[in-house]
């Protein structure tokens, strides 16, 4: 009995050791030099609204994200579309919001908002980013979204 409990122990040992070989951590990844390196991608959501309001029968749509996003991420594709549906005039929320969509966007919720000339449509859009660091307004308090003061 003693014979057949270590035979068994030594068949578990070793399947477990050869289960383990496959699954470690690489330690030469992309031609770096020994060590053991992890990658984490980091993401995050940030906002925006699309603003649809009627004045004098006249719809204004504006495209609004926080100039924060600037310092989270370094994606210039993303930069500049924003930048640019941010001064572009829409004529219609269904527009900016199918644009938004062919960008990334997504639609998170609605409401309307009273406002100085009548019912705000707010349409609020979320996108996933890859940050490249931590966004802390509390320790830059005199700088402005692109860095200067």
């Amino acid at each position: 009995m003693k014979q057949l409990m270590m035979t068994m122990g030594l068949c578990l040992m070793a399947a477990t050791v050869m289960g383990q070989k496959g699954a470690g951590l690489s330690t030469m990844e992309e031609g770096r030099q020994g060590g053991v390196y992890r990658t984490k991608a980091r993401t995050m959501e940030i906002h925006a609204e699309v603003v649809a309001t009627q004045q004098s029968n006249t719809t204004l749509v504006r495209f609004i994200v926080d100039e924060s996003y600037k310092m989270l991420t370094r994606d210039q594709d993303l930069i500049k579309s924003v930048e640019a549906a941010s001064t572009f005039r829409f004529r219609n929320a269904m527009e900016a919001m199918n644009t938004a969509a062919s960008h990334g966007w997504e639609l998170r919720s609605t409401y309307v908002a009273r406002g100085r000339t009548g019912d705000e449509t707010h349409f609020v859009m979320v996108r996933s980013i890859e940050i490249t660091q931590p966004y802390s307004p509390w320790l830059d308090r005199g700088k402005s979204a692109d860095g200067k003061k």
